[in-house]
């Protein structure tokens, strides 16, 4: 084997690796913000009530709160 190759093959073989982990932290996020985002969403719904005199309807599920007239 040539220098080139062996080269060639450990920034391949970077490439890979770097390429797993950038993937492994978009799932973990994803599935993070997958989770918590209809708490969050609730939050800034209860927020956005208060802030327009209207009050907070909790929704069947979680994200699914909306503000109604008082």
């Amino acid at each position: 084997m040539s220098i080139n190759s062996i080269l060639t093959s450990l920034k391949s073989k970077v490439t890979l690796e770097y390429i797993i982990i950038v993937a492994a932290i978009f799932i973990a996020v994803m599935t993070v913000s997958k989770t918590l985002g209809g708490y969050i969403q609730d939050t800034v719904t209860k927020s956005s009530c208060l802030l327009v005199d209207k009050v907070y309807v909790s929704g069947s599920r979680i994200g699914e709160g909306y503000c109604s007239s008082k």
